[in-house]
């Protein structure tokens, strides 16, 4: 953690008073827990040696006017400057971000309680200074805001910038077409955002699925390529239950060389394996990459996270046959599997491309909704998408 100093925030047309540390926080050489998933709390008090009581006391000691203005003191008022506050205790209540910020400067704000008790400065008979309790105590909530730099050659942390809590107008967490994430980076999507978070990555990486009027397949491949990852396809044992894996950082798989022996493989970053030995036919290899690429697009936060811990290796995310969704306890990795899962569909069946469809087919066929008519639609909205029938009738 930096020392602490006094200072404002240049904010639209007024400034904003906020502490801020020297110097930036280097990250420490601890060894991580490779089984274990990081909070971004975990992260800046074990990694980066924060204190958010230490923050927010040092901001209500050299910022006392500020607080009062905040409480409702009056400036006017004679002993207005005698006033000062100690911080008896801090709680924290959430922690606030937005997913796909820049990796280099990833905002990130802990929103604490902290419980002030207010004092005035007086001098006693003989001259010496003295602190009288007022009787008035406060619980004020602080926003203390921290830039991550989530690089894995050089992680680093900047902040915290504290002041008392307010909603920031136009700021980056404040965009409502940012998805809000939880403490561990992840995103927090409801079932009916599904649908707004796949046509927001289609018009990011696949926009002229908009310009056609007719249906528009979805190739894996280019989504991948698009989104600046590599596909190698390797073939894995026989005994493995693995469609796919997504590397954001560097790691070895064994794999079966041409021979049918197992030979070790380096893989690079941002690299997509597909195992053959499972994805048997395009719908599944297919799926299988665009599910790898909803794990890039919703999770990188969360794996550089995990990095910036001190873990080598983590960043590693598996497509299995086993799904984390029949599990009853669920973890962040389960959490995030289960988004994974549900979020191709959004992609290769866009909404409005595949309502366009349905209409025509049912024009079609006189409006008639019969189960043997309803298959019939299924089956040409599984060819026209190239996706399964499940897909098509979910």
């Amino acid at each position: 953690m930096g020392d602490y100093t006094a200072g404002y925030i240049p904010y639209e047309d007024k400034v904003i008073p906020c502490i801020l540390p020297y110097s930036n926080v280097q990250r420490s050489e601890k060894t991580a827990d490779r089984k274990k998933q990081y909070s971004v709390q975990e992260i800046l008090k074990e990694n980066f040696k924060e204190d958010f009581h230490l923050a927010v006391s040092e901001y209500v000691r050299q910022m006392p006017a500020a607080v009062a203005l905040t409480e409702g003191y009056q400036p006017e008022a004679e002993d207005f400057a005698d006033l000062r506050f100690e911080n008896r205790a801090t709680r924290v209540l959430r922690v606030e971000s937005v997913l796909n910020q820049p990796v280099h400067s990833t905002v990130v704000d802990i929103i604490a309680r902290s419980e002030l008790c207010c004092y005035k400065e007086r001098k006693d008979t003989e001259g010496n200074q003295m602190m009288t309790y007022t009787g008035r105590r406060h619980f004020v909530d602080f926003r203390l805001r921290y830039i991550l730099d989530m690089r894995m050659c050089s992680p680093k942390c900047i902040g915290p910038a504290v002041e008392p809590f307010r909603i920031l107008e136009n700021d980056i967490l404040r965009d409502a077409k940012n998805l809000r994430t939880t403490d561990y980076m992840l995103p927090i999507i409801r079932d009916e955002e599904y649908n707004n978070v796949g046509r927001n990555v289609l018009e990011e990486f696949y926009p002229e699925v908009f310009d056609n009027p007719e249906p528009t397949r979805i190739r894996g491949e280019v989504l991948a390529e698009r989104m600046g990852l590599k596909i190698q396809y390797v073939r894995l044992p026989e005994s493995s239950n693995v469609f796919g894996q997504l590397y954001f950082g560097p790691g070895r798989i064994n794999m079966l060389g041409e021979s049918g022996r197992l030979e070790t493989m380096t893989v690079r970053p941002a690299t997509i394996l597909i195992n053959e030995t499972t994805c048997t036919n395009y719908i599944t290899r297919n799926g299988t990459i665009i599910h790898e690429c909803g794990h890039m697009y919703l999770n990188r936060a969360f794996f550089l996270l995990q990095c910036m811990s001190g873990k080598k290796y983590s960043g590693i995310v598996y497509r299995r046959t086993d799904r984390a969704r029949h599990k009853k306890s669920r973890n962040p990795v389960d959490w995030m599997e289960i988004q994974a899962e549900k979020l191709p569909a959004y992609i290769l069946m866009e909404k409005e491309s595949t309502i366009r469809v349905i209409e025509k087919q049912l024009l079609k066929y006189g409006n008639d909704r019969s189960p043997e008519t309803m298959n019939k639609i299924m089956r040409y909205l599984a060819s026209c998408f190239g996706v399964s029938r499940t897909m098509a009738k979910i």
